[in-house]
């Protein structure tokens, strides 16, 4: 309990502004040149693809939105990049899920299907 108490200091006063940086979070995970990326980005992982173009594209508009949206403590950008991802990398990790556990086919199957779907064919790269 006491290290949770610590933590959880440490965290508020870590940030310039937790209520700005939650909403810039918010903001950059929504965008579709950023998720369409992060989601490809971890697609391509799962399956064992090349993911540096998505990988790029995800960082490229991550921290064009960051220097747009005024963010220039370099914790935060941080903080709201990787929060963005993993936002996203949770979101494909669900989806599999859910169809894997109502088709009962293989979480590759799905993964690959989803790939196909909207990185091979639909993916219009970052900015």
């Amino acid at each position: 309990m006491k290290k949770t108490v610590i933590f959880s200091l440490v965290l508020l006063t870590s940030f310039s502004s937790l209520a700005n940086v939650t909403e810039a979070t918010n903001k950059l995970q929504d965008l579709p040149s950023f998720s369409g990326a992060a989601r490809c980005e971890r697609l391509a992982m799962l399956l064992g693809k090349d993911y540096s173009k998505y990988q790029e594209d995800a960082d490229s508009v991550g921290q064009l939105y960051i220097v747009n949206a005024g963010i220039k403590d370099t914790r935060d950008a941080k903080f709201i990049m990787s929060a963005s991802k993993r936002v996203n990398r949770s979101y494909i990790t669900g989806v599999i899920h859910g169809v894997v556990g109502v088709t009962g086919m293989h979480d590759s199957q799905v993964a690959q299907m989803l790939y196909d779907q909207s990185c091979t064919n639909n993916y219009k790269g970052g900015i």
